[in-house]
């Protein structure tokens, strides 16, 4: 699978980088969901994918 593991920020979450932005993901089944697209240079914490795991 593509991607970096991003546990550390929520349940099967990976993401990738392109160009100045970091995709947010996850994988399930076999689709593909994005959760957030970000700044690469954004602080980015746990708290921004808290609702995301409800």
């Amino acid at each position: 699978m593509t991607g970096v593991s991003r546990h550390g920020y929520g349940t099967g979450l990976r993401s990738i980088a392109y160009r100045d932005r970091v995709i947010f993901f996850r994988v399930n089944n076999g689709e593909l969901t994005v959760m957030r697209v970000l700044h690469g240079h954004q602080d980015i914490s746990a708290d921004d994918f808290k609702q995301e795991e409800n």
